[in-house]
């Protein structure tokens, strides 16, 4: 699990932590992903929510679970801004969203434009456990960026860098960077 060391932020940032049921694990779910959030907007209160969202996991063994952290915080000011400007154009024609404010606002967190401007972090998203590919992709890594966290995934890792010249790295084609991604955390049910 990811330390807290990780959760840089400042007085008007905050982190998403998501716990997503994807569709194709989960055939008796809706039409759509399950998706439930929270929002930490202190270091402090990290345990609290990640032990929150893992009992709401546990609730529900009969669905298999990834949670994630948002690898960037997330700029309160801007996304209040936005969901206004969101909000004022739901109230010149109405519609359901307006009963879900709370998802308004979740969604305008989670936009790339409302990333911080001071802490930036790069995924990339690598799908395979071969070691000797994992080494060589780290010591890749390394010579041309700040190699800031390896997390193992379900199916491989997550190289968390200091954003860079990526061309300058040779990424193999089981790899994908993320400019503003999410971290894997843990698998539930799986």
């Amino acid at each position: 699990m990811l330390s807290k060391e990780f959760l840089e932020m400042r007085e008007d940032e905050v982190y998403i932590l998501m716990a997503v049921a994807r569709k194709k694990f989960n055939p008796l779910s809706r039409s759509t992903e399950i998706v439930w959030r929270e929002v930490i907007r202190k270091v402090e209160n990290y345990d609290r929510k990640y032990e929150k969202i893992v009992s709401m996991i546990k609730s529900r063994p009969d669905m298999k679970f990834y949670l994630y952290l948002s690898a960037n915080p997330r700029n309160c000011t801007n996304a209040l801004y936005t969901t206004t400007k969101r909000l004022i154009d739901y109230m010149a024609q109405p519609n359901e969203r307006i009963k879900k404010i709370d998802a308004v606002w979740m969604s305008e967190l989670m936009k790339e434009y409302n990333r911080s401007s001071h802490t930036k972090r790069w995924i990339i998203d690598c799908d395979t456990k071969s070691i000797d590919k994992v080494v060589k992709l780290s010591d890749d890594i390394k010579k041309v960026t700040n190699l800031l966290y390896t997390q193992e995934t379900k199916n491989g890792y997550h190289f968390i860098i200091s954003p860079c010249d990526i061309r300058k790295i040779n990424l193999p084609d089981y790899c994908e960077l993320k400019r503003d991604g999410l971290v894997y955390m843990d698998s539930f049910n799986f």
